[in-house]
């Protein structure tokens, strides 16, 4: 299990062993400062006492396979998409961290702290880590971020879908104007997947780039054509048919 040392940021000396020490004195500064965030982002999901049996989880193994198998064997919906995810689901290390914390390793280059959402986890491309809050309340959200996991592996290996995803990500580096090409996701394509799922904004500028094309259907803008690989990523692990299910419509969200 990985221990993460908390910080007492009432006082001058913090241990964390996650933050850099700028890190730790921009956070301790914006709390002294009553810093409110904003609410979550893109969160649906089950507030039931799973959730913080899924984190005591997390803390004692580290890893985020057993987590997602506590979670298959708690049955039900969010259970069964679980138990699709374990058969092709590498396992990735987990840190169980304060929510100011996540918020802090969370936050993309440039962004300031007050804007970063309180969100309860998320993965990290960079790292190769999942880092869920010590005070999650929603049950789904390990699954959420071992689904991020799956969608870089994609990209890595080369597969069928994670060509598509990168040419998307050249499209929009064609078709983007000089504003958009300053946005965060040009950084490269995993910060472009993990822009699309995490950024309203992106994803609003997705949908005004439409590429021509000869076709007899209408044309498609980038982010729809971004909904089609990765619904078609989560609808093979489910095993499901072309038609939409409840799971897909809150991944595509």
């Amino acid at each position: 299990a990985y221990e993460i040392k908390e910080c007492d940021w009432s006082s001058d000396v913090c241990s964390s062993d996650l933050l850099t020490p700028a890190e730790e004195r921009e956070l301790r500064i914006g709390l002294r400062e009553n810093l409110v965030s904003r609410a979550e982002d893109d969160i649906v999901g089950a507030q039931t006492d799973v959730a913080p049996q899924a984190v005591a989880v997390a803390k004692q193994s580290g890893t985020i396979r057993p987590v997602i198998e506590f979670l298959a064997a708690q049955g039900g919906p969010l259970g069964e998409v679980a138990r699709r995810l374990l058969p092709i689901l590498k396992d990735v290390r987990v840190v169980v961290a304060s929510p100011d914390t996540v918020r802090m390793l969370a936050r993309r280059p440039g962004e300031r702290l007050e804007d970063v959402p309180a969100i309860q986890g998320f993965y990290s491309h960079q790292r190769k880590v999942i880092y869920l809050r010590d005070d999650m309340s929603l049950d789904h959200v390990p699954v959420h971020e071992a689904l991020h996991a799956i969608a870089d592996g994609h990209i890595s290996r080369g597969t069928t879908e994670g060509r598509e995803i990168n040419d998307i990500f050249e499209m929009y580096k064609a078709l983007a104007t000089p504003e958009q090409l300053g946005a965060y996701g040009l950084s490269d394509v995993y910060e472009f997947v993990a822009e699309v799922w995490g950024n309203d904004k992106f994803r609003d500028m997705l949908r005004g780039i439409i590429p021509v094309e000869v076709s007899r259907t209408a044309p498609k803008n980038l982010l729809q054509r971004m909904g089609d690989v990765l619904s078609r990523i989560i609808r093979k692990l489910l095993g499901s048919k072309q038609g939409s299910t409840p799971i897909v419509d809150y991944i595509r969200s």
